[in-house]
């Protein structure tokens, strides 16, 4: 209650009332959910007297209302960011990291506390000769503590100095993105708020922090930040906007106004010199961005391309490289078009690749599917043999275009007696990843928690008998929704088929 202002200490005396702040949100009910109206507000309310804010809300069903707030997870950052703000949110990555059932943080930790045990082992006897106690040195299971300790190493030129040795700038500009990361792997709605994001970050890195701010950040995050740098409130985005907070005469006393920014030029008033500054720094850095586009454009041309049948096709293999490569721009990937428009098939794949002359300096990749059609037009590619020793792998004669097939997958027998092998890249994961997924589509408007239950239990609802038939069921479908709603819930782990087909296009364009 200390931030109360005198304005409200004031009114609050002369009506012989209690000192109170109070906040009122409203939400905008984005899920649909069926048991909240589609406009609600919450009011909290705090008093110097109580221990707990008082709650109230237009919300009937206060169940649901709940279950709505526990699902957002909001991230304050303040304008002066501290050693505290790095710790607090490297312990919030820690927590996201021990819940992925693919990262095993124990084994290493225990080969540690082995290597130093091994080292300590003189000291290990003699206390165990004066106390008769065995005694060994154990890394905590917990690593909270760790994570909050841990440092960004930082290469400079040939040697990597900890981040906290660095300019305040570069510590500042690692913070959106640790959140970005955490956001992206916790199942809930993330708020930011975020306080003077340029604050020591020279001028032309504040307006390309900006741009991350919109075009990146803000892509599934809700964002509210306050500023005083043209770099943020200048920019123009349909998916800003932007509002004016200044002081104003109240009955005597300086209250604050909020009001929407239509003019920057209003904002710009209130920086004095440092407008002129900005604006030549604002021109400037449109020039370099000119300049850096530019530059990106040539450098794609040289980077390999990968060329696929489908536009469905596009999205795995860009998931899929993400996972397994690191990044999903690591290659190019674009599909052959039809004339109608949308992805070509096989033919025109065959057609594409055996048009592009073989003294084409660019590195090219053609991916077949493994079905009749996709082996056909392999099999009869023109001017193409075949690469080094694989047998599912080509090159153009004299040229840097190649050509390879989907890997052939070591799945159990009944798959194959039902499915044969896979016959596109959205069926390149186990049958099980697919199977989980069919029951899900077939079930989808059944009542109930799904993802808690598990596959064998629904196999007899469905009326299939072993997991190998759900992907049989889902070839039948084809549903290329299904496919590319997969990749997205799927683990690093289960994107491991992708493995072979990345080796053969890393050793085609090396």
């Amino acid at each position: 209650m200390d931030d109360v202002t005198h304005l409200r200490q004031d009114e609050a005396r002369d009506a012989k009332g209690r000192l109170t702040i109070w906040m009122k949100i409203t939400f905008l009910n984005y899920e649909g959910w069926k048991t909240l109206p589609e406009k609600f507000w919450v009011k909290k309310v705090w008093n110097r007297y109580a221990d707990f804010p008082e709650v109230t809300s237009d919300v009937e069903n206060q169940a649901s209302l709940t279950k709505f707030l526990n699902k957002i997870r909001f991230h304050y950052v303040p304008a002066v960011k501290t050693q505290d703000t790095y710790s607090y949110y490297l312990r919030q990555l820690y927590e996201i990291l021990s819940a992925k059932q693919d990262l095993d943080l124990v084994a290493p930790a225990q080969f540690l506390s082995q290597t130093i045990n091994g080292a300590v082992e003189t000291m290990s006897g003699r206390i165990k000769s004066a106390t008769g106690v065995d005694s060994t040195i154990n890394i905590p299971s917990n690593f909270l503590d760790i994570f909050e300790r841990l440092s960004f190493s930082t290469q400079v030129g040939e040697y990597f100095v900890p981040l906290n040795r660095r300019g305040d700038g570069i510590q500042a500009r690692h913070i959106p993105h640790i959140i970005e990361y955490i956001s992206e792997n916790n199942s809930k709605s993330n708020i930011w708020a975020y306080e003077e994001p340029e604050n020591s970050l020279e001028l032309s890195n504040a307006f390309e922090q900006a741009e991350q701010f919109v075009g990146e950040f803000s892509e599934r995050n809700q964002i509210f930040l306050t500023s005083h740098s043209p770099a943020f409130y200048g920019m123009e985005s349909d998916r800003a906007q932007k509002y004016f907070v200044e002081k104003v005469d109240y009955n005597g006393a300086s209250v604050s106004s909020l009001s929407k920014l239509q003019d920057v030029e209003k904002a710009d008033g209130t920086l004095g010199v440092a407008r002129f500054i900005a604006k030549k720094t604002e021109a400037l850095f449109d020039e370099l961005r000119i300049l850096k586009d530019n530059n990106d454009r040539l450098s794609r041309l040289h980077r390999p391309a990968i060329v696929t049948e489908g536009a469905t096709d596009v999205e795995i293999l860009r998931e899929a490289q993400k996972r397994i490569l690191g990044d999903a721009d690591f290659y190019d990937v674009f599909c052959c078009e039809s004339i109608e428009g949308g992805g070509g098939g096989h033919t025109t794949l065959k057609s594409l690749v055996e048009s592009i002359p073989s003294k084409e300096r660019f590195k090219r990749v053609a991916i077949f599917d493994r079905d009749k059609g996709g082996c056909l037009s392999f099999e009869n590619l023109k001017n193409f043999d075949l690469f080094e020793h694989y047998a599912d792998a080509k090159r153009r004669v004299c040229g840097h275009v190649f050509a390879v097939v989907l890997p052939d997958l070591d799945w159990d027998v009944p798959y194959f007696e039902l499915a044969g092998r896979p016959v596109a890249i959205e069926q390149m994961f186990s049958p099980d990843t697919i199977g989980r997924d069919i029951i899900k589509y077939k079930f989808s408007s059944s009542s109930g928690s799904l993802q808690q239950k598990k596959i064998d239990g629904l196999i007899k609802a469905i009326g299939l008998e072993e997991t190998s038939q759900f992907v049989k069921t889902h070839i039948e479908i084809s549903d290329k929704k299904l496919a590319l709603s997969r990749i997205k819930k799927a683990k690093d782990n289960e994107f491991s088929s992708f493995e072979g087909l990345f080796d053969i296009i890393g050793k085609a364009v090396e």
